[in-house]
């Protein structure tokens, strides 16, 4: 049995939901979903909270599944919102191609590039975003800080275009990784520490004795160094 159409040539069911669903409710599902918190997506969409939890309201009455549940102080996603968070990346996706093959035609170079970034490459990567920037004024670029676990769970997600990581996330996620620059970690202490006066180079076992602060878990800088 086919699907009845609407006078638009779409299934009904489609057609109804394309009626109740704007494009801004879209998108701020989408930094619900990923900051697990509407305090976040207001944060990110310069939105009040309220406006926030009133299109997100209006948003599971059009689709009529609840697309959000409550974890703790996390909002999660549900299996439908899962499911939709899937279709609108898709859906951003395709639009933003549109928009570049369009630019294309027009004989314009435009497009967007979007970056995430582990803290650490963040004191290169707005150098090397401002001479890509000259080089390609048509391009609209964004870039998202964030440690070592967030930037892998956006990578699964595909939620950006290149990433900049002091170490290739072997085994964690599928990735071509191409080295560009070198990154050394070093260990600091002040003068007249026992580690500045102990035998060149320093062993290993010895800086392993030593109290000191690394980052916090989830950082890149973190996990080489538990590595060792």
């Amino acid at each position: 049995m086919q699907n009845s159409q609407s006078r638009e040539g779409l299934p009904r069911s489609l057609h109804s939901l394309l009626h109740h669903v704007t494009f801004r409710q879209l998108q701020i599902f989408m930094a619900v979903s990923r900051h697990k918190s509407f305090t976040k997506a207001a944060d990110e969409l310069f939105l009040a909270q309220p406006t926030i939890s009133l299109q997100m309201k209006k948003l599971v009455d059009a689709v009529g599944l609840p697309l959000f549940e409550q974890i703790g102080k996390e909002i999660r996603p549900t299996d439908g919102g899962q499911d939709l968070y899937a279709a609108c990346r898709d859906l951003f996706r395709t639009f933003e191609n549109l928009e570049t093959q369009i630019a294309d035609r027009k004989g314009i170079r435009r497009g967007k590039l979007r970056l995430g970034v582990v803290t650490t490459a963040k004191y290169i990567a707005p150098e090397l975003l401002a001479a890509f920037g000259e080089k390609f004024p048509g391009i609209e670029f964004s870039m998202k800080v964030s440690n070592r676990d967030e930037i892998i769970q956006r990578i699964k997600n595909t939620e950006d275009d290149l990433y900049v990581m002091g170490q290739v996330p072997t085994g964690e996620v599928d990735v071509e990784a191409i080295p560009f620059a070198w990154n050394p970690l070093t260990v600091m202490a002040p003068r007249g520490h026992p580690l500045t006066m102990a035998e060149k180079p320093v062993p290993l076992h010895a800086v392993a004795e030593t109290p000191f602060l690394i980052r916090e878990p989830g950082s890149g800088t973190r996990h080489a160094y538990l590595r060792l």
